[in-house]
């Protein structure tokens, strides 16, 4: 059987648009949603399910991706002026974007016309509501903070709208917060980086702010010998209380020197005063022994009353040698002058000066 080559070519052209038709749908039925992003699937143009990151299959022309629009702005060039470029896309990123306002004219309370530029964080936590409720989630949260943000200025003055920065953010955050939650969207932070006022009305700011400089300069040159004065004054305060501090603390250091001078010395004239009487009781003892040893060799046993007397009698006559001998010490100079105890006063003293110690 002969296959006319019209058959075989007509095979082909089949065979190549199945495999065409094949691939185009293994292609449209895959959907890789990357990291921080998501997908709206529908199905017949209803809602059917949020692709969250991976890898899904989705069937081709009954089910299909909802596109979102969404802008941005391009790098910055040269001039400063980043153009805003808006595009649509299928995927809906979850991450925390940032608006910066084109510098818009504001008019406050007491009627002066300023510029303000403001920037506004905002990220997206529910992407169905994000998609379906509003067509631009960026112009719409762009109008809503512009419009909150002139109804806020409106009601405070010019002078209110440089001081009062965290005031404005904090109200319009939460304005516009709570105005953005209806599309899926939180807003983050809100920030005024720059007031600008009308040309003449800076010029009056910038004279006034020279000549309040001025006027604290002239006040700090009058104040300036005042100063000195009282600076001189509390130098010598402290001067004077430092001296008087450190005489006290010599005061005190000399007293507690005298203090343990007399103590040392009344122990040094105990202590001798006791080696005195061990030394006369030492020569009574000796005296008495020798006495006994001469009477022993004599025959006679012990030492009579009168023996002992004589003993003590001997006792007192070197006890008063060695007092003639202190009295008469020619180391001493003549304005010294020599004072002798009881033993008894010697003993109290002793006592008190250990009570005391």
């Amino acid at each position: 059987m002969v296959v006319s080559t019209s058959v075989v070519i007509a095979v082909a052209v089949v065979l190549v648009v199945l495999w065409v038709l094949i691939l185009f749908i293994f292609a449209t039925s895959i959907r890789i949603v990357n990291h921080a992003e998501v997908m709206i699937l529908e199905r017949f143009g209803r809602y059917k399910k949020t692709l969250l990151p991976g890898m899904h299959i989705i069937v081709p022309i009954v089910e299909q991706v909802r596109p979102i629009a969404w802008r941005h702005r391009s790098r910055t060039i040269q001039n400063g002026d980043a153009p805003v470029i808006s595009a649509t896309t299928e995927r809906v990123d979850m991450r925390e974007h940032v608006i910066e306002f084109s510098r818009q004219h504001v008019i406050t309370k007491d009627t002066v016309m300023i510029d303000i530029d403001a920037l506004v964080y905002f990220r997206i936590v529910d992407p169905r509501l994000a998609v379906y409720k509003a067509q631009n989630i960026p112009d719409s949260v762009e109008l809503v903070t512009q419009a909150t943000l002139r109804n806020i200025i409106a009601t405070m003055t010019l002078d209110d709208t440089f001081s009062s920065r965290d005031e404005i953010n904090y109200e319009l955050l939460s304005k516009v917060k709570h105005d953005v939650e209806r599309w899926g969207v939180t807003i983050t932070r809100v920030e005024i980086f720059d007031i600008i006022p009308p040309m003449d009305i800076k010029l009056a700011m910038e004279q006034q702010i020279k000549a309040e400089r001025w006027r604290r300069s002239e006040v700090l040159e009058v104040h300036a010998p005042c100063s000195r004065i009282s600076i001189k004054r509390e130098s010598m305060i402290v001067n004077s209380r430092g001296d008087a501090a450190r005489m006290v603390l010599r005061a005190e250091g000399d007293r507690a020197s005298m203090l343990l001078r007399a103590t040392g010395e009344a122990e040094a004239k105990m202590l001798s005063s006791k080696a005195e009487a061990q030394s006369m009781e030492s020569i009574r003892a000796g005296m008495l022994h020798s006495i006994q040893y001469y009477l022993s060799n004599m025959g006679i046993i012990a030492i009579t009353e009168a023996g002992v007397r004589a003993v003590d009698y001997l006792t007192a006559i070197q006890y008063l040698n060695v007092l003639r001998s202190i009295n008469i010490n020619p180391s001493r100079t003549s304005d010294m002058r020599l004072v002798l105890l009881p033993m008894d006063t010697v003993n109290g003293v002793n006592d008190l000066v250990k009570l005391n110690s």
